[in-house]
């Protein structure tokens, strides 16, 4: 059924678009007020003599924020194109791509803010460490390798579609 506003989209396409966007703005806000709050986090380290762990947080959180900016704003530009009814653009598969070296940037981040956070903790063991580096290290590497596989899929669809324009 198609509606003059959305044309053939799809409920679902709608529905992700809009929680795109939702994130997008959640982004944005977690960005600009994590990167208000690290100066003044600073400021109270240095002259209240408090421990670095307040602020290493705060920069775990500002680097985290740019990251998921970077995939959003791609994923953002994928949906438009999957909304236009062109999913297999030719910039779509460079698109996937930078979704997924953000996830990969995100593995030595999440690894060592969990170390320096475990770190300080008078129970850290090996065990913690194990956990830490596994849990991190296969999840969002498997996902990144994951999204890569799936942008080159993408990028085979781009060539059959190139073909199929050619042929008569």
């Amino acid at each position: 059924m198609t509606n003059k506003k959305y044309g053939n989209q799809s409920s679902l396409i709608r529905a992700f678009s809009l929680l795109v966007n939702l994130f997008l703005i959640v982004a944005i806000i977690g960005f600009c007020t994590t990167a208000i709050l690290t100066p003044f986090r600073l400021i109270r380290v240095f002259t209240e003599k408090l421990p670095i762990l307040f602020v290493s947080g705060y920069f775990y959180s500002l680097f985290s924020s740019v990251v998921y900016l970077w995939i959003i704003y791609f994923l953002r530009k994928l949906m438009l194109t999957v909304k236009e009814s062109n999913p297999f653009d030719q910039m779509n598969p460079g698109r996937i791509r930078r979704i997924a070296y953000g996830v990969f940037a995100l593995v030595p981040v999440d690894i060592f803010s969990k170390i320096w956070m475990k770190g300080f903790q008078p129970t850290f063991s090996t065990t913690d460490l194990g956990d830490i580096l596994w849990g991190s290290l296969f999840k969002l590497a498997f996902l990144g390798f994951g999204i890569l596989v799936i942008a080159k899929v993408f990028e085979l669809g781009v060539v059959l579609k190139d073909e199929q324009k050619l042929t008569i």
